[in-house]
């Protein structure tokens, strides 16, 4: 008979805001609501747009707009020149889209396939600033038709 006992702990980490009506909330990597705050600690997006109506703190599943976004969100991290821009929120609008808020750009990316459209970005950006074409807004919902409108 055992006279130990093991307990092991997983510290969740803080891996974006979310704004809800003027209220912040903390969530991590998988977007579990930690709860809310009264000031912003770390630098960390924003996210807005999610539904936190019925969320109990510190419990899943969160909500698949909130995943997307986190989605989103790890694959920016992994980019270290989109990671270094001056990065606004993320904003779920109707019905799930996904779209990006940097400080002169906003890029809609849709709802799926962030890697590759990330890249894509990533492409866009390189061949307009070659241009010296400031970027207002990029729309990458459409599949291979990319939509660009400058400034």
């Amino acid at each position: 008979f055992p006279r130990t006992v093991k307990i092991k702990v997983k510290e969740r980490v803080p891996a974006v805001y979310v704004n809800q009506k003027n209220r912040f909330f903390i969530a991590d990597s998988e977007g579990i609501v930690m709860g809310e705050v009264q000031s912003y600690r770390w630098n960390l997006p924003v996210v807005y747009g999610v539904d936190l109506h019925d969320i109990h703190f510190g419990e899943g599943p969160p909500p698949l707009s909130l995943r997307k976004a986190i989605e989103v969100r790890n694959q920016l991290a992994l980019d270290p020149d989109l990671s270094k821009a001056p990065f606004l929120g993320i904003e779920v609008a109707a019905p799930g889209d996904i779209v990006l808020h940097f400080k002169e750009t906003s890029v809609q990316l849709g709802q799926g396939d962030f890697p590759e459209k990330l890249k894509r970005l990533h492409e866009i950006e390189k061949e307009v600033e070659g241009q010296g074409i400031p970027l207002k807004e990029v729309d990458l919902r459409y599949g291979d038709q990319v939509v660009v409108r400058t400034l």
